[in-house]
């Protein structure tokens, strides 16, 4: 007389393993997009420009006083960052937090003969609009957003 074969755990639990398993491959999978992006945003502003920008933005006191002190910065950078021994290039925009508002540094850099010139280097502060140009003693230039015929003097 043959008899069946008692079913295994997998098979009597087959349901809630896959309930649970599933759940947790796509709770695992975010959790490494998340470590990647974090390790990439930390190369990111590792480079050499991306740091002194950061300094510079940190130590401005027109800065300080729009977002507050201490000026912290935030973890995820977007942008990219191109670098080779003489030359490279840099466009990022990294969040800035401080006690009183938060903002954002723009950093357009280029190197040639493995030195840093920076492009842009430009706080915009959130919910105001203001622009700190941490290039020059004032202002930076407004950015404008509309279309290049409404410029006066376009064109010219």
């Amino acid at each position: 007389m043959v008899t069946q074969r008692e079913r295994g755990w997998e098979a009597r639990n087959a349901k809630w393993l896959a309930f649970c398993t599933i759940p947790a491959a796509l709770a695992l999978f975010a959790g490494m997009v998340v470590v990647s992006f974090y390790f990439i945003s930390g190369s990111i502003k590792s480079n050499d420009a991306c740091r002194e920008a950061l300094e510079r933005a940190k130590a401005h006191p027109a800065v300080q006083a729009a977002l507050g002190t201490p000026v912290e910065d935030g973890v995820f950078v977007v942008g990219n960052v191109s670098e080779g021994d003489a030359t490279g290039y840099v466009n990022v925009g990294i969040p800035l937090y401080g006690p009183k508002r938060n903002g954002s540094l723009g950093v357009v850099a280029a190197k040639s003969g493995g030195i840093w010139q920076f492009r842009t280097l430009v706080v915009e502060v959130d919910g105001t609009g203001e622009r700190i140009d941490l290039q020059a003693g004032g202002p930076a230039p407004r950015r404008y957003e509309g279309p290049a015929e409404a410029v006066p003097g376009a064109g010219r």
